[in-house]
């Protein structure tokens, strides 16, 4: 899950594809105030959880890093949703079957798919 300011950054990201900490900073600055650093911080903590990937490139005075996403946004989304609902699964079984077949007006199918997905999930 994503802090409220990585998922800024990565909204950032996803609609630009390749930016700079510089464009990510003047982006977020339109709406609050925030630091550089604070950005940069960001920015190495989400190419650590393999968010983003960086490629160093020479600029004015030096060098400088672009950030790219390493997945979509919908890639990302599917991933958090399964590996919470795996938990849910793990954790409340039968419970959380129930939740969803009574709460998401699921059909026989859908529900028959979950508890094969829960079967699963008890063999590990």
């Amino acid at each position: 899950m994503l802090g409220s300011l990585e998922k800024e950054i990565m909204e950032i990201v996803w609609s630009n594809g390749e930016v700079d900490a510089r464009y990510i900073l003047d982006s977020i600055r339109k709406r609050r105030k925030i630091a550089y650093t604070t950005v940069n911080t960001v920015l190495s903590r989400l190419v650590s959880k393999k968010l983003l990937k960086s490629r160093k490139v020479k600029a004015r005075g030096g060098f400088k890093y672009l950030y790219s996403p390493m997945n979509t946004k919908e890639s990302y989304e599917e991933k958090i949703i399964e590996s919470t609902f795996n938990k849910l699964l793990k954790t409340f079984g039968r419970a959380t079957i129930k939740y969803f077949s009574e709460n998401l007006n699921l059909s026989k199918k859908e529900v028959e798919n979950l508890k094969k997905k829960l079967g699963e999930l008890k063999d590990e």
